[in-house]
């Protein structure tokens, strides 16, 4: 049978295996997509379609469309999931040959593709069969209508074709713009045939239509609006073809549709010749030359011309073409490395300095004339030392590693990497530079206004809670110089001086605790008798019973090993912050806890919020309670206390609950010892 070319659309590598390994070696497989599959289906024998619809789009129907239309007569598969298959047969949308559901096993899928296989030997018979059938494609008779069938000389020396191939060649020689290029040819041609007319269309975009670039001998609205797509004759017979077509040769043949439209085609274009201008396969311009100025018929020697003449513009053109996007995209590249928000300097394989752009020379000190093609060491140590060693041993490549340009206070971010070549062995290395000198300063600046910002908030609070007590004492020294028997300096001293007194001693001895700290002395301790020796100072007897914590402790919980006055002072803190908080009764239970570093003893300290808001973090925070008005030290003292004795505090807020819950080991932990060397560190 005859070789089967399969145009596989949209298709997964998994599919395009599949239908490979059915066909083996008895088809060609050209999977394509979109518009590359409409070009295949145009300019490729295509006697079978096997299409995916797993996505049902309209850009794709159209595109499927057109590849039907383009492959008419051809064999079509469809692979599409069910809900896919019963819309595109609800809605009539097409009706392909055989289907194939997506989750088809290999054994089902090759069934079908054999069936396929079979129908299309059936349409395309073996050549044997068809072997005194007429060639469809259009040929040269021996002597053409309207080609004169004795001059077959090649141009002599001083002939007009001779001279009109050697202005070309000059041009094309010359010429670095594909303006000027079309230009050339077009003048050339036109004075080797000496033609009434020329038009010169010619396709703009890889896929656009072929509109007129420049033209002589036709009307004006022509000229303008003209315009061969894929639909028009002349290019659907391009498709197929790449040679020079005749006005002579169509209308040597009679009663063929697709002859009567390219002969409407150079009609409108006044054409006799066209001669197309091919970038690789493809048809990117076409020359139509118009009838003689004379009249007589084009020889063959002309025509060859002509075609050698289009051959080396379109190699020339697909040439400017390349260089044109080679020099965009260098263009591109350079004007990005120029414009990098960072530096870039790279080393060639010979130790050279290759790149150096604006950024790197800046941060460097340096200009770029300075850098470009010197030696290495140029470069400011160690910079180049780096760029050195990542090219000899790659391994060794720096990663956002900061270093320091001493001669200059410059800090610098580096990374570096190396290059590889085409061979893929080191071909040189390259750095990026970052400079973080005033980023890192700008930080250091931030920090140290923060720490101002902090000392200020902390001496204002502290002003501020001892001068309330001195300004009281000094009323009551200003008072006592005028006082007279029963003033009732007494109640002042009680109802105003004394609790301002407390409030400062309170104040300095908690700035006391958090700054001084003595080493934990050891002993086993009864946490519950800890506890109710705190719930007893921060809760006096004889207050309200009803605001009284409520303690409860399990059965067998065994003594912890701690020290009980900082361990009291911690608990006695936590109880003080519950009350002050809503003033509600506080919870207090005790217990013991399998932890995964072993047996604990649990106090858990609960409190109502009622609406209140807290902060666990800042709660917790010294800095932050410092700065406050109102702020209470207790709980970051308890913290420490806690966390200075090996166990730990955890804190929590939720469902209008405030929780504190401290886990102390039941043994004295590894190290804990040095646990408060470690925090004061």
């Amino acid at each position: 049978m005859n070789m089967v070319v399969v145009l596989a659309i949209d298709l997964a590598p998994g599919w395009i295996e599949r239908v490979r390994a059915g066909f083996a070696d008895r088809a060609v497989v050209l999977p394509a997509s979109g518009a590359a599959a409409v070009e295949l289906a145009r300019t490729t024998p295509i006697t079978m379609v096997v299409a995916s619809f797993e996505a049902l789009t309209t850009q794709r129907l159209l595109d499927y469309q057109q590849v039907l239309a383009a492959a008419e007569g051809a064999v079509t598969i469809c692979v599409a999931p069910a809900d896919a298959r019963s819309r595109i047969r609800s809605d009539e949308l097409f009706s392909p040959d055989y289907w194939i559901d997506t989750e088809a096993s290999a054994g089902e899928a090759s069934d079908v593709l054999s069936a396929a296989l079979n129908r299309v030997s059936a349409v395309y018979p073996a050549p044997s069969s068809v072997v005194n059938a007429p060639v469809p494609a259009y040929t040269y008779s021996a002597a053409p209508t309207g080609i004169a069938p004795v001059v077959t000389d090649r141009p002599s020396v001083g002939s007009a074709e001779y001279e009109g191939m050697q202005r070309l060649l000059s041009a094309l020689s010359r010429g670095t713009d594909l303006d000027g290029l079309l230009a050339a040819f077009v003048d050339c041609a036109a004075d080797i045939v000496r033609c009434a007319g020329y038009c010169l269309l010619w396709r703009d975009t890889d896929n656009g239509a072929l509109t007129v670039r420049c033209a002589h001998g036709l009307p004006r609205e022509v000229t303008e609006h003209a315009r061969l797509s894929d639909s028009n004759a002349l290019i659907r017979w391009y498709h197929r073809n790449s040679r020079i077509l005749t006005r002579a040769e169509l209308a040597a043949s009679h009663g063929n549709p697709e002859v009567a439209a390219l002969l409407q085609e150079f009609d409108i274009l006044r054409g006799s010749v066209a001669v197309p201008l091919m970038i690789g396969s493809r048809l990117r311009g076409l020359l139509m030359l118009g009838d003689k100025i004379v009249g007589t018929p084009y020889a063959y020697s002309e025509l060859e011309t002509l075609f050698t003449a289009a051959d080396h513009v379109g190699r020339r053109a697909d040439s400017l073409q390349a260089q044109r996007q080679t020099s965009v995209g260098a263009h591109s590249i350079a004007d990005s490395v120029a414009n990098m928000p960072m530096g870039l300097v790279t080393m060639d394989a010979d130790g050279r300095i290759g790149v150096c752009n604006a950024y790197a020379a800046r941060a460097l000190g340096m200009e770029i004339e300075d850098i470009v093609g010197r030696d290495l060491r140029c470069l400011p140590s160690p910079l180049g030392d780096h760029l050195h060693a990542t090219y000899t041993s790659p391994q060794s490549a720096l990663d956002g590693v900061k270093v320091t340009l001493h001669n200059r206070g410059v800090l610098l971010r580096v990374s570096t990497s190396v290059v590889t070549g085409p061979d893929g062995r080191p071909a040189g290395s390259l750095m990026l530079l970052e400079d973080v000198t005033e980023p890192i300063a700008r930080a250091a600046r931030s920090r140290q206004q923060r720490r101002l910002d902090t000392l200020s908030h902390v001496i204002g609070r502290i002003a501020h809670n001892i001068r309330t007590p001195l300004t009281a004492i000094k009323t009551y020294a200003e008072l006592m110089e005028h006082a007279g028997p029963g003033d009732g300096l007494d109640g002042f001293w009680k109802e105003t001086v004394s609790p301002e007194l407390e409030r400062l001693e309170q104040l300095i001895g908690e700035l006391v605790q958090v700054v001084e700290q003595p080493e934990p002395e050891y002993r086993p301790v009864r946490l519950e008798q800890i506890v109710e020796q705190a719930i007893s100072d921060i809760f006096p007897p004889g207050e309200d019973p009803g605001g009284m914590p409520e303690l409860s402790v399990a059965a067998g919980v065994p003594e912890i090993v701690a020290d009980p006055g900082p361990t009291h002072d911690a608990v006695s803190y936590l109880l003080r912050f519950l009350r002050d908080v809503d003033g509600s009764r506080v919870n207090v239970a005790i217990d013991r806890q399998e932890t995964p570093e072993g047996p604990s003893v649990s106090l858990t300290l609960t409190g109502n919020l009622n609406g209140s808001h807290v902060d666990i973090e800042q709660v917790l925070d010294p800095i932050f309670a410092l700065q406050q008005p109102d702020g209470d030290l207790g709980p970051a003292i308890s913290r420490q206390l806690i966390d200075r004795q090996g166990a730990t505090l955890q804190a929590g807020a939720a469902d209008g609950k405030l929780r504190f819950e401290v886990l102390f080991p039941i043994t004295v932990p590894e190290a804990v010892t040095s646990a408060g060397r470690q925090l004061d560190g």
